[in-house]
This record gives structure tokens, C-alpha cells and sequence, in this order.
């Protein structure tokens, strides 16, 4: 919102900063950014991201090896409070372990060759969950996603606890209207579905296990596993009212 953006680009002539008429959500900027890209690999993070020093180098590398559409490892500040949050927000995705494939990859650490997102044709909503659309678009259309997990951002959590509830809840509804954008449920399925609610967080929650297992951080895991659980329950309450809602 204010000149401090323009004033660090200024030190790099050969980044272009481009300044909107109006105030745009991620994935609309993202968009734009990209149609004035002229490279052959597109990456984006976050605001509230650090990238280390080689991060830009192994993602080229993924690319250089074939992949169209890779991601890597999500890290958190120091601090308890700051690790337990980003277990709970990207216990999915942390770094250390093999490099592999994984079924999405999330926009803080996200890059596609030119030819992908031609092909995908960038980002198609403006839903926060658009990140998770694009990678099950990629993985429709034949592509596998990998992920390098020593290609690492940093990412800064500055949420008390019920802002991160209010954060869950908030995202939790809004992938539950993108699910049914791209994939309308009948009925049934979607009370079935907003009735589990606590048992898909567990879920969520035993899933980061089996992640965290690839990159020998279970007791980590463990230690963080209450917010996880809190954070994850509380995304499936948000995704089912929606379910609920929908006519």
C-alpha cells in the first residue's frame, strides 16, 4: 500500500514491477504477472515468504531434468508457536527427505514450465484454494508434480490462536466452494461428507504423519499434533457449511 515495494525493486533493473489500477487478489495478479513474463519458467511465492539462496537453482534443475510443474519444501520462523502453525498450515510440504511427486503443491513455493501454464491456461479462479485447481488441472491433464523438498521458502506465521481458527474456517469455506465448482457432489455426498467433518481432520492430520515420515520429523509432528488437529477440524467445519449451504 505504500512506495517501500517500488523503492527495493529500484536496486534490481532487471525486475519489473508492475503497478495494478486497482487492489487485486493473489491469483489475479499472478495472472498478470505471468502474461508479462518472458521467461520459460514461471515461479511465485509468497509475500510473507523468505527463499533460500538456491532456491531459484533447484527449481531450474527440476525443470531442466522434465518436470513442467515443480514445488518444494515450506519452512517456519523459529519459535514454538510459529512451528506449531505451520505444521498445521503446511505440515504437508516441509523440507528434508527425498524429492518425489506429490499430488499438489501450495502457491507459496509453485513453479510451471511456460509450456504448462499455456496449456492450463494460468490460474482460473480467484479462490485462495486456486493453487490446489491448478495442480489437480496439471495432474488431469497427464502431468506429475514434483516436489523438491531442499528448494525451500521461509514462511512467517504472525497469527494468535483464534486468528488462526478464523484463518482455517475462512479457508476451509472457501475450498469447499472451489470443490464444488470444479466438481459438483450430489446431495448426499456432501451431508455424508460435512457429517465426518472431525474424522476428515484426522485425516488431514494423519496424513501430514505419513509426510513427516518421508522427511524424519515424526516426533516433530507429534509434538505439534494438537493445533494440527485444531487447525485441520476446523478447515473441514468451514469446507462443510459450505457443502451444506449449496443448493
Amino acid at each position: 500500500p505504500d512506495d517501500m515495494t517500488a523503492e527495493v525493486v529500484r536496486r534490481f533493473p532487471h525486475v519489473e514491477l508492475i503497478l495494478a489500477e486497482r487492489r487485486m487478489l493473489p491469483h489475479e495478479a499472478r495472472n498478470l504477472g505471468a502474461s508479462r513474463a518472458r521467461g520459460s519458467i514461471l515461479v511465485f511465492t509468497d509475500p510473507d515468504c523468505v527463499a533460500a539462496s538456491d532456491w531459484l537453482e533447484r527449481l531450474v534443475a527440476a525443470h531442466d531434468s522434465g518436470w513442467q510443474i515443480a514445488g518444494g519444501g515450506v519452512a517456519p520462523m523459529p519459535g514454538l508457536w510459529n512451528r506449531a502453525l505451520h505444521w498445521t498450515r503446511y505440515g504437508w510440504w516441509m523440507t528434508g527427505g527425498p524429492a518425489t511427486t506429490r499430488p499438489e503443491i501450495p502457491r507459496a513455493n509453485q513453479s510451471f514450465s511456460r509450456a504448462l501454464w499455456d496449456e492450463l491456461q494460468g490460474y482460473q479462479t480467484e479462490h485462495f484454494a486456486s493453487d490446489s485447481q491448478i495442480c489437480w488441472r496439471a495432474v488431469e491433464a497427464g502431468h506429475e508434480i514434483r516436489y523438491e523438498p531442499d528448494a525451500v521458502v521461509v514462511h512467517d506465521h504472525p497469527l494468535t490462536l483464534a486468528e488462526l481458527a478464523r484463518d482455517r474456517i475462512s479457508r476451509g469455506r472457501d475450498f469447499g466452494r472451489l470443490r464444488l465448482e470444479s466438481e459438483p457432489w450430489p446431495l448426499f455426498r456432501r451431508v455424508l461428507r460435512a457429517a465426518v467433518f472431525p474424522l476428515a481432520g484426522a485425516a488431514m492430520t494423519l496424513r501430514a504423519a505419513g509426510y513427516a515420515a518421508e522427511s524424519r520429523r515424526l516426533p516433530e509432528w507429534l509434538l505439534f499434533t494438537p493445533v494440527q488437529f485444531f487447525g485441520h477440524v476446523l478447515w473441514c467445519a468451514g469446507e462443510a457449511y459450505e457443502l451444506l449451504r449449496a443448493r
